[in-house]
């Protein structure tokens, strides 16, 4: 990373006034990195059908992009100068806006999640439906699921289960999961609750 200079230039090539550090840069970018812990920890807390997650990061990049997009790219635009110094090259600034940007949109749907589960006198129902099918996700860990003709709702709902739940769930058993219907419509659970 480069020094900072007492004496920067704008984009003409005139001297000018050293900028302040921004305040993102002041607290060593942790609003920015707590923004995406919490993101994973709402992710990992808040137990919900896949399908709902899916909707949710339709959502989000609907009606989200823009906003996030002009927040971030404003705030890269005012305090440019100071981040021009921060990389040996200026359009490497702005491609890690981009992926700021694009991660932002990614990471919003936790707190929609969150936001869903602030209702206090939510009701609690049984989504129960016949096993259709059992499909298995590799990657970094294994995730194991199973997909139910589900009869509240009535529509496929897919569920992430244990490796020992899953050995013991056959296609076309009855599977079952009490959960909370949340402010936003989304059933819901807190992994440590119990309903």
């Amino acid at each position: 990373m480069k020094p900072l200079d007492p004496v920067s230039h704008d984009l003409s090539g005139r001297r000018s006034a050293p900028e302040a550090i921004p305040w993102f840069a002041r607290w060593k970018y942790s609003p920015v990195y707590g923004y995406f812990i919490a993101a994973g920890f709402l992710i990992f807390a808040i137990r919900t059908p896949e399908e709902s997650v899916g909707s949710l990061v339709i959502e989000d990049a609907i009606y989200l992009s823009l906003p996030l997009g002009l927040l971030i790219f404003w705030t890269t635009y005012r305090h440019r100068l100071f981040l021009y110094r921060t990389k040996p090259k200026r359009y490497q600034v702005w491609f890690q806006s981009l992926f700021v940007w694009l991660f932002a949109v990614l990471a919003a749907f936790p707190y929609q999640l969150a936001w869903n589960a602030t209702s206090l006198d939510a009701p609690v129902v049984d989504l129960h439906g016949i096993v259709l099918s059992k499909p298995v996700s590799y990657g970094r860990s294994t995730s194991y699921k199973v997909v139910i003709d589900e009869q509240t709702f009535h529509r496929r709902l897919t569920f992430r289960v244990s490796k020992s739940d899953y050995q013991q769930i056959g296609i076309g058993d009855e599977y079952s999961e009490r959960m909370i219907v949340g402010r936003l419509g989304i059933p819901y659970r807190w992994r440590w609750q119990r309903l």
